[in-house]
């Protein structure tokens, strides 16, 4: 099983169509799409800031924002179906189907996810992966520069990752890979190898 995160950035991108068809062709039956927040996420900062509520409140809110995208995703695509909880993204699965990941705070509460700013998208697909024993963890994103051989805890320093990503991928039995998004051509399902995933260095 492969868990792909598709950025909130990617919304307003040519290559959102091309990474989704790109999914439906290959990914039939064996992908789980987690949404980022993106400019919905970004409202909730904003009004985070005029307003002064709490983290807990804006942490929600961000989960909302992502579900928003991810309406978005789910019908993008015939063969994608929203997931409002972790029991049903088998069954989206076996019917060979793409399952779209509508993250919801009772299951997140249940496993004690910290509700910050320092959990984005991005280290919840780490621990939807986690979750699902999956074998893959995608991350799609915009890397003008590439990535360079560095790893995670670089990528978080330097903003890329959010602050928690090293935290739920340390120890993961799922490999990390983090795709730029305008190497489309470059990516296959049946390639990714875990000699290609990010190392860890201590």
């Amino acid at each position: 099983m492969w868990v792909i995160k598709i950025g909130g950035s990617l919304t307003e991108s040519h290559l959102l169509p091309q990474w989704l068809n790109r999914i439906a062709e290959q990914g039939r039956g064996q992908v789980v799409i987690v949404p980022g927040g993106g400019k919905f996420a970004d409202q909730v900062r904003h009004i985070q800031k005029i307003l002064k509520f709490n983290e807990h409140t804006a942490h929600r809110m961000a989960l909302l924002a992502m579900q928003q995208f991810g309406l978005i995703l789910a019908a993008s695509h015939v063969d994608f179906e929203a997931a409002y909880y972790l029991n049903q993204i088998p069954s989206i699965l076996t019917q060979n189907r793409i399952a779209i990941w509508m993250p919801d705070y009772t299951d997140l509460d249940a496993a004690g996810v910290e509700e910050t700013w320092n959990v984005s998208s991005d280290s919840l697909s780490a621990w939807l992966a986690g979750s699902l024993s999956a074998t893959h963890l995608v991350v799609l994103k915009h890397l003008s520069n590439g990535i360079n051989g560095q790893d995670i805890s670089s990528l978080v320093r330097q903003g890329v990752l959010d602050k928690a990503f090293y935290k739920y991928t340390k120890n993961s039995t799922f490999c990390v890979h983090i795709q730029n998004v305008e190497q489309l051509t470059d990516f296959k399902f049946t390639a990714l190898r875990s000699e290609d995933s990010i190392i860890y260095e201590s």
